[in-house]
């Protein structure tokens, strides 16, 4: 029995379906809400471990752009998302703010911040004063750091400069994330 006559799909089209499927129900995950203050401290703990891996990420990152490669939106975006989820889970004013009306980050980022990227950089700095600084300068930045991702498009100067400031952004993340693993 040929199996073709079932399924016509090629295993390529197939797989490749299977991975969206997989990213997809990530980027999906909802935000949860903060727990208590035993799970709180076991949080903060998680937190503190993940991010040497999230500041190799930048360092990788940073390395690229000062070799003049441009980081795809793909890659900053998911690692944006990933890393503005683990913030949001330290910080319940950001968490609410991020996940108003039961908004997923990946809609937070596709349906408010990128027709308003300035507007909500602005608005995530003005909570740094406000409340947990180091988590909240940490966010700030890492939207800072989307505003800035070159188009390959663009003309090379152009490009230049955006690598220059997403180098800037992300030295500024990698700064406040070091501090916010210290508290």
């Amino acid at each position: 029995m040929d199996s073709r006559r079932f399924f016509p799909l090629s295993r390529d089209f197939a797989a490749a379906l299977l991975m969206l499927l997989v990213a997809l129900g990530g980027a999906f995950a909802w935000w949860r809400v903060p727990a208590g203050d035993a799970d709180a401290a076991e949080a903060a703990a998680e937190f503190r471990a993940a991010l040497p891996a999230e500041v190799k990420t930048i360092a990788a990152i940073i390395a690229d752009s000062k070799a003049g490669k441009n980081v795809s939106e793909f890659r900053m975006g998911m690692f944006s998302m990933n890393l503005l989820n683990q913030l949001s889970d330290q910080d319940a004013a950001l968490g609410a703010y991020f996940h108003k009306d039961g908004r997923t980050m990946q809609t937070y980022l596709t349906d408010v911040f990128q027709y308003h990227s300035e507007e909500e950089v602005a608005r995530i700095a003005a909570m740094e004063k406000e409340g947990d600084k180091p988590v909240r300068q940490s966010a700030h930045y890492a939207l800072e750091a989307l505003r800035h991702i070159p188009e390959p498009k663009d003309p090379p100067a152009d490009q230049e400069q955006d690598r220059k400031a997403l180098i800037e952004a992300l030295a500024a993340l990698e700064a406040s994330l070091n501090k916010a693993g210290k508290e």
